[in-house]
């Protein structure tokens, strides 16, 4: 299963670039670290609405775009949780193992993934040996609270150095 959950990180660090070459999100070279931020809290803010309103894929795609344009871990966190309410438990488990994996994070942070980690896991159906595994069907949603918005302040505009 850990060579599927690492396939699939790759997959998503692949999609997210691909989503900041591609899309409306693009950084531009001359746009400004103040313009960038911006985008970032816009995409969060977006992502919020879509996951407040049901539509987790969507949300999930706002957060992602929030986090390649600001690198902030908590708009990871939340696509990771969006992807959970949609469904699709593989790809959560991949981005709150990619979650853990960024510098800084506060305890409260990485206490909650690990938590979630492990009951999507459990939750993860089981497989044979050579076999991926299949998507867990939709869950009704769990009373985990919806996503933050990303707040902006001097000591955390931008991405961290």
């Amino acid at each position: 299963m850990r060579c599927a959950l690492d396939r699939i990180q790759r997959w998503l660090v692949f999609a997210a670039w691909l989503l900041a070459a591609a899309s409306p999100v693009t950084v531009v070279a001359a746009e400004s670290m103040q313009a960038q931020i911006e985008r970032a809290e816009a995409k969060a803010i977006e992502g919020k609405a879509f996951f407040q309103a049901g539509l987790f894929d969507k949300a999930a795609e706002s957060f992602m775009a929030a986090y390649v344009l600001s690198r902030r871990p908590d708009a990871l966190f939340n696509a990771a949780r969006a992807n959970e309410e949609a469904g699709k438990l593989a790809e959560s488990v991949a981005l709150f193992e990619l979650y853990l994996k960024q510098p800084d994070l506060k305890d409260d942070g990485r206490n909650a993934a690990r938590e979630r980690i492990l009951k999507l896991k459990a939750r993860l159906p089981a497989k044979s040996e050579g076999e991926e595994a299949k998507p867990a069907p939709a869950t009704p949603p769990m009373s985990v609270p919806p996503p933050t918005v990303l707040p902006t302040t001097a000591a955390t505009a931008g991405p961290p150095s």
